[in-house]
């Protein structure tokens, strides 16, 4: 598939040049994009991983501002006694 997409862009190029450049534009963010989702394949970082390490960061924000409510409220609960 890598090979059939290098060679459309490589026919284009060589049939169209800069007349059609908007397309020869297009097929290479068409490959590109292609290249990352093959990197991301077979990376340890894949798009599930990624979506995992965004969930686990919400989740510490979600208790760290717990934490922080429940210090707030000790504070207070602290200084309204004499």
């Amino acid at each position: 598939m890598t090979s059939a997409l290098l060679f459309a862009v490589a026919v284009t190029a060589a049939v169209y040049g800069v007349t059609y450049a908007y397309l020869l534009h297009y097929l290479v963010n068409g490959l590109a994009a292609w290249l990352v989702l093959l990197h991301w394949r077979h990376s340890p970082l894949s798009p599930a991983a990624f979506a995992g390490i965004i969930e686990a960061d919400t989740r510490e924000q979600a208790k760290a501002g717990k934490l922080r409510r429940h210090v707030h409220r000790v504070r207070r609960d602290l200084k309204k006694k004499p």
